[in-house]
């Protein structure tokens, strides 16, 4: 998709899960919307980090707002666009 096209976040994919430490740099979140908002949060609801978008695929490096590494857990992303539209994924950390 070129440039200033208008995605679905539905679409959005998340990669790879499971994210194992050992083996990947970082968490991708792809075919984003443009502006979106991605918050991160463990299983029990507390928010891990929000990450504001400008393009179609951002990186997490799976550290939270203080800059400590996540723990191994599931956790769940809500990403959002401008529009309201939004998708709810799930995810694992492996360390």
């Amino acid at each position: 998709m070129g440039a200033g096209l208008v995605r679905d976040p539905k679409k959005a994919l998340i990669y790879p899960n499971p994210y194992h430490a050992d083996r990947h740099p970082c968490i991708y979140f792809d075919n984003l919307s443009q502006d979106s908002t991605i918050q991160i949060f463990t299983i029990s609801g507390e928010l891990v980090r929000e990450i504001k978008t400008d393009s179609s695929r951002m990186e997490w490096d799976t550290c939270n707002s203080a800059g400590e590494k996540a723990a191994s857990g599931s956790y769940i992303c809500l990403i959002k666009d401008l529009a309201g539209n939004k998708k709810v994924g799930k995810f694992c950390i492996i360390r």
